[in-house]
């Protein structure tokens, strides 16, 4: 298990590396300059154009824009494998101090989102596959045919209309405290518990026509102990 697991990491080096240069190249590519960002109005032609031009001169040589694109690179790199991933050109902050503020946050988010796909999905796989060919079956099934196919931000969007512009339930921003949480927690869940749902109700089904389920109902066995002892083993 070690070596696999071992053997996993070192393959994703080279996609990280990929995805990194992949990344660094289309941000070079599309149109703008970081230097305007970090002027803000000046860049814009609003002040002194002598002043403008000095300070982006200046602003470029300390940056080392000015540098080939592959030192650039480079530089970048050694500085993320030290987790020195810059300054933020609109915070004027440690790009790591930030991330590391946010970090709690997201991990919340993370784990309520998880425990909502797990607990939603397999409940609703389970009761799809026991109510077979019944309107909950259908229900269920439609419902997790929404979730597969709607993206994730349209159905942000949806709650976010309902439940907070038109019903004044939730908050629709912010972070800190179980109101503001569940709104995403139940977006980034939806999807997964969409998943979940149908695998579980395949499998199940799957499952509950083999021989020992059988046997195991002949024997007298409560369809609980069936289907939880037995089915989804």
């Amino acid at each position: 298990m070690a070596k696999f697991v071992l053997t996993r990491l070192i393959e994703t080096i080279p996609v990280l590396l990929l995805a990194s240069l992949l990344v660094f190249a289309i941000l070079h590519l599309i149109p703008g300059d970081p230097i305007d960002a970090m002027l803000g109005a000046a860049a814009f032609g609003v002040g002194d154009p002598a002043e403008h031009q000095r300070l982006v001169v200046q602003i470029r040589a300390q940056l080392g824009l000015d540098d080939p694109l592959w030192q650039q690179y480079v530089r970048w790199l050694f500085g993320a494998m030290r987790l020195d991933l810059g300054e933020s050109f609109i915070r004027h902050a440690a790009v790591t101090e930030l991330i590391a503020a946010r970090l709690p946050s997201t991990i919340e988010l993370a784990f309520a989102a998880l425990l909502i796909s797990v607990v939603i999905g397999i409940s609703s796989g389970i009761i799809a596959a026991l109510r077979r060919n019944t309107p909950v079956d259908g229900a269920v099934m439609i419902v997790s045919l929404a979730g597969v196919s709607l993206p994730s931000f349209w159905s942000a969007m949806i709650l976010i209309l309902v439940f907070s512009v038109s019903l004044n339930l939730v908050p629709a921003t912010g972070s800190g405290g179980f109101d503001r949480l569940i709104l995403p927690a139940v977006v980034l869940g939806y999807e997964g518990a969409a998943l979940i749902a149908r695998l579980t109700r395949a499998s199940l089904l799957e499952v509950l026509s083999r021989e020992y389920i059988r046997t195991a109902r002949a024997k007298g066995l409560p369809n609980r102990s069936v289907v939880l002892g037995h089915a989804l083993r």
